[in-house]
């Protein structure tokens, strides 16, 4: 789902009432802020959401591996390896932007990074269905 942001909304309640009085400044900047603080609640949401073994497992050793190999994948799983506590959403962004940047050619990085968009997409469908 899109969601829209809080600046976005005010700023179009705001074109619609240029010029603007006073008065209709402060309710319009009350809804932006209770928009802003919506927007970061589900981000901070989205970025906790824990990531079972299993669904890391299945990821990794599929979705991972058909992406970016058998180095790719053990590249991976091994960041996790040494971390057995919770792994969140956020965790595995960073795993996947840590790996995009090893390489030292831009390009292939720029590849990874789309690549990385594309497994946390399949990694979200897993954890969203659980």
């Amino acid at each position: 789902a899109i969601f829209s942001v809080g600046v976005s909304q005010l700023n179009a309640s705001l074109a619609h009432r240029i010029p603007a009085r006073e008065e209709n400044i402060l309710p319009t900047f009350r809804k932006a802020l209770d928009l802003a603080r919506e927007d970061a609640d589900r981000l901070c949401h989205w970025i906790s959401q824990d990531v079972s073994e299993d669904d890391f497992i299945n990821w990794v050793t599929g979705s991972v591996r058909r992406m970016w190999g058998k180095k790719g994948n053990r590249e991976v799983q091994a960041q996790f390896e040494s971390d057995e506590g919770r792994r969140s959403v956020f965790d595995m962004l960073i795993n996947l932007a840590g790996y995009s940047m090893k390489t030292k050619d831009i390009l292939k990085q720029c590849d990874r990074v789309v690549e990385g968009a594309v497994l946390m997409r399949s990694l979200l469908k897993k954890v969203s269905h659980n």
